[in-house]
């Protein structure tokens, strides 16, 4: 998974191609200094695995 931080004004993401080919998910975040947000993937039609994962804001 990768992370970017932008100045967007709210969480918006990209979801995997539905061909498998691409598996990267690219999440882009306004957070200030310290926060912490929660990342929860699943899927289906074949995707099967559930991620959960914190990050913090450096």
């Amino acid at each position: 998974m990768m992370c970017i931080y932008s100045n967007t004004p709210s969480l918006a993401w990209s979801y995997v191609n539905r061909d498998k080919s691409d598996r990267t998910l690219v999440l882009r975040v306004n957070l200030t200094a310290g926060e912490r947000y929660k990342v929860v993937l699943f899927g289906d039609c074949g995707y099967n695995e559930l991620k959960r994962q914190y990050f913090d804001c450096p």
